[in-house]
């Protein structure tokens, strides 16, 4: 944002860190406009539709960040439940894949074609 971003979509799980998010993104430029969606980026649904939803509010889509994550339980491999994994890996490696697979899609169709994705 202090380098000329001015338009934001943001998503999270977590209402309250979401709000948190926007907020502080608005407090870094006077201007900025950040569109906060409360989801769910391991659902397949709305992790793809969410840079349909960035090009339809801001007219394109130029740059995607893809900065999601969650921590696993702490402890040995073996005594960590499948189930617990699993979220894991749908939030941090799906969720990111199915977010680009979107990305990717709007920016090929954009004229001219173009675009920047970072993942952290």
């Amino acid at each position: 944002m202090r380098d000329g971003c001015d338009r934001l979509l943001i998503t999270d799980l977590n209402e309250g860190t979401l709000n948190e998010t926007k907020l502080q993104a608005e407090k870094l430029q006077t201007g900025v406009r950040v569109e906060a969606v409360l989801g769910d980026i391991a659902a397949e649904e709305f992790a793809r539709g969410l840079a349909s939803k960035a090009a339809s509010i801001f007219g394109r889509l130029d740059y995607a960040v893809n900065a999601a994550g969650i921590p696993g339980t702490p402890g040995a491999t073996g005594d960590l439940e499948f189930e617990k994994y699993r979220n894991v890996q749908q939030i941090n490696s799906d969720g990111l894949y199915l977010c680009q697979q979107g990305e990717l899609k709007i920016m090929m169709e954009q004229k001219p074609v173009d675009g920047l994705i970072v993942f952290n």
